[in-house]
C-alpha cells in the first residue's frame, strides 16, 4: 500500500467517526486510538495502540507496558507485508495519553517516516530503534 492510500485511509476513518481523533498537544498530529489510555478507564491499561498521522505518513503505533512485553524498553519500527509502517513502543507504566504522545514525538525525531523506514523491508521483523 503506498502512502498516499494510507493517508486517505487515515482520513477516511477520521471523517467516519471526527469525535475519535485526538490532536497531539505539541505537534498537531492527528491520531486514532484503538484502546483508552491510563487514566481514562477504571481497566487495567497495559497496551494502547493508535492509528497516526505523523508528518505525510500513517503508522499503526502498539504501545504496551514493560511487565506486560517479552521485548526488551525501547522503540521499534517495521513494515508489514502489505506495506503499513508498524511503530511498537515498549515502555514502563502507566500508558498515558502524555506517555504515548511522548513516544510519537520521539518517532518523528528519529526520522518517520523517512529515513526511518527507508532500511526496513515489507514483511521484515521488529528493527529495535537506536535511541540516544
Amino acid at each position: 500500500m503506498r502512502r498516499r492510500t494510507r493517508v486517505e485511509d487515515f482520513r477516511e476513518r477520521a471523517a467516519f467517526a471526527p469525535e475519535n481523533v485526538y490532536h497531539h498537544r505539541s505537534g498537531g498530529w492527528a491520531y486514532i486510538p484503538v484502546h483508552f489510555f491510563a487514566g481514562e478507564t477504571e481497566d487495567a491499561v497495559w497496551t494502547v495502540d493508535c492509528w497516526c498521522l505523523l508528518g505525510n505518513d500513517v503508522a499503526l503505533l502498539e504501545c504496551v507496558e514493560s511487565g506486560h512485553s517479552s521485548r526488551e524498553p525501547g522503540l521499534y519500527a517495521r513494515v508489514d507485508a502489505a506495506n503499513w509502517p508498524k511503530l511498537h513502543a515498549v515502555l514502563p507504566a502507566p500508558l498515558t495519553r502524555a506517555a504515548v504522545e511522548a513516544v510519537m514525538q520521539r518517532f518523528v525525531e528519529l526520522g518517520f517516516p523517512d529515513p526511518l523506514l527507508s532500511g526496513l523491508p515489507p514483511g521484515g521483523p521488529l528493527v529495535r530503534l537506536p535511541v540516544d
